[in-house]
């Protein structure tokens, strides 16, 4: 095996956090809010609800209402390999990071 050659990372890169949802109505904001608290600031939000029945949604809604750099995407219940699939094939960021909806950073 060769090893891998690496870019180097760019100044001020795009950090893409990945969240992915199904009924974490009692615990995404939490999550949501503390990215937003981190004192680095160039990132996005992706998050990817699995088809939610609570008003988890509503809850991601208002967030992105609030701040551009929060997106919601949809789809209907398919499992968590599917939406993190979804979220990242949404993402931007030159570097990726995860976050689970009952986490925090």
């Amino acid at each position: 095996m060769n090893p891998l050659e690496l870019q180097p990372i760019k100044r001020n890169p795009l950090f893409s956090v990945l969240i992915t949802n199904y009924n974490y109505a009692d615990y995404i904001s939490d999550a949501i809010e503390s990215v937003l608290q981190q004192t680095y600031q160039n990132f996005e939000i992706v998050i990817c609800d699995d088809g939610s029945t609570d008003n988890s949604i509503d809850i991601i809604k208002k967030f992105s209402a609030k701040d551009n750099r929060i997106r919601l995407i949809k789809q209907k219940n398919s499992g968590q390999a599917s939406a993190l699939n979804k979220a990242y094939d949404n993402a931007k960021g030159d570097i990726i990071l995860l976050l689970d909806a009952d986490d925090i950073f």
